[in-house]
């Protein structure tokens, strides 16, 4: 078979081949970003969102062609530049670096394919992550490179110096050669055993630097997965993920307060710690029991409380006993824990990671927020501002009994009514004189009004709900 020898096709299409790998390149910049914060949002958020065939969504087939022609190009130039004695080095990581593209195109594309039928560990996606930052980064490399020798290029200061005056072009440049489709094993083995021996000689002349870039990868890499992965005892930190047999745990906030959704004392001698937990169950439905969840205040353990869940309703879901988490759904619930009313040093929250015969806790430490009420003192007659209102409490007194009046209206027909008020044994009535009330939304006086007072150095409180 008689072909011709591409060189002088290569040469004058020379800065044309660079701006379409150029052209590749940024494309692929934008294509290999989107997947890469696909990974990046999941390691934050501890999930994703599955979309209708996302396999073509993520890793568009296009793709897959433009890196078979970086390859052929890549292949083409280098075959040019060596025989022209240029530096080749570029264009040899630019072909290792197509071949790891097609790889990781090929493996990934089953990756999203599969997403909604496989569980992945937390470490196994932040692997992926951290791959597709790398090619994501190093692209940015080539089309810079590309730019350079698409548009910058002097083909005199290149200096093919034997070329024809513009291109320099030599007759065996375009001359017919034979191909021989056989496999001359020769040729091959001696071929090998030249690059074999060059790449020899690279290493004793570059053995100092190599073996001082060696020992820093080895040892950056030991300790960052040593103290990310294999450290016994870790302590993780709030929002960092916890992957525990499938189930991905993640705190977003924590909380001490004494006071109920009515802004009521709950108890004088407690106080309540709050933990907001995201848990995206990758496994099949779960019951997950209390157990699991323990904190370590002061030295002390605490487990998740249930009957004080009405007290605070109005943050969200909060854990029951023995709750269940649906498979493949972020659960957003809080736990309630009753914890005691001292000066807190430090608060751990501890994930149990095992099972009945191997007690093994992930400790998390919490920075949990002071939800105590700043309390203001007002004298009477003072003016208040309350939801954009002024009030001002004028007087009050106490009664052992008290009546008032009111209508009852039936069919058009009103009879006016007196109703007197008793209050339980050796219990009072208060009655509060209060200024402007009226215009005070209805739901901010059942939720948060409500009365303090102290009788025999014993604090009590009064919620609205007794008015």
């Amino acid at each position: 078979m008689i072909l011709r020898k591409p060189y002088a096709f290569l040469i004058k299409y020379f800065k044309i081949i660079h701006i379409i790998l150029f052209l590749i390149f940024v494309y692929l910049v934008f294509e290999i970003r989107s997947i890469y914060m696909f990974f990046v949002n999941y390691v934050k958020n501890g999930g994703f969102t599955y979309l209708e065939d996302m396999a073509n969504r993520y890793m568009n087939p296009l793709v897959f062609f433009m890196i078979i022609l970086i390859i052929a190009f890549a292949i083409s130039v280098y075959q040019l530049m060596k025989k022209k004695e240029k530096p080749i080095l570029f264009y040899k990581i630019l072909i290792v670096y197509g071949f790891v593209l097609l790889v990781f195109w090929i493996y990934f594309r089953n990756f999203f394919a599969t997403l909604d039928k496989t569980s992945y560990e937390s470490l196994t996606i932040i692997i992926y992550r951290d791959i597709t930052a790398f090619l994501y980064y190093i692209n940015f490399f080539y089309v810079g490179f590309s730019f350079i020798r698409g548009f910058g290029f002097d083909i005199k200061k290149f200096s093919f110096d034997k070329d024809k005056r513009e291109l320099n072009l030599e007759e065996t440049d375009n001359e017919e050669y034979e191909l021989n489709l056989g496999v001359d094993k020769d040729n091959v083995t001696s071929y090998l055993r030249k690059e074999r021996r060059e790449f020899r000689y690279y290493l004793k002349e570059n053995k100092g630097f190599l073996i001082l870039g060696l020992i820093i990868l080895i040892i950056g890499g030991g300790l960052y997965t040593y103290f990310n992965y294999f450290i016994p005892n870790k302590v993780y930190n709030e929002h960092d993920e916890i992957n525990i047999n499938g189930i991905i745990y993640r705190i977003n906030s924590t909380m001490i307060t004494k006071n109920n959704k009515y802004s009521e004392v709950i108890s004088q001698n407690n106080k309540f710690l709050i933990v907001n937990i995201d848990i995206l169950n990758n496994n099949n439905d779960k019951e997950i029991e209390k157990e699991n969840f323990r904190v370590k205040v002061n030295n002390n353990y605490y487990y998740p409380v249930s009957n004080y869940n009405n007290s605070f309703d109005d943050i969200g879901i909060i854990y029951n006993d023995k709750m269940v988490i649906k498979s493949r759904v972020l659960t957003n619930v809080n736990l309630i824990y009753k914890i005691s009313d001292e000066d807190i040093k430090e608060v751990y929250f501890e994930l149990l990671n095992g099972n009945n015969n191997n007690y093994n806790f992930d400790k998390i430490l919490l920075m949990p927020k002071n939800n105590e009420q700043q309390v203001s003192t007002y004298n009477m007659n003072d003016s208040i501002n309350i939801s954009n209102n002024t009030i001002k409490v004028l007087d009050f007194k106490l009664y052992d009994k008290t009546s008032f009046d009111y209508e009852n209206c039936y069919n058009d027909v009103c009879n006016k009514l007196t109703k007197i008020v008793v209050p339980k044994l050796n219990d009072y009535i208060l009655a509060l004189e209060i200024d402007n009330l009226a215009n005070i939304d209805k739901e901010f006086l059942e939720n948060y009004l409500g009365i303090k007072y102290i009788y025999s150095n014993k604090e009590y409180s009064v919620s609205s709900k007794t008015v």
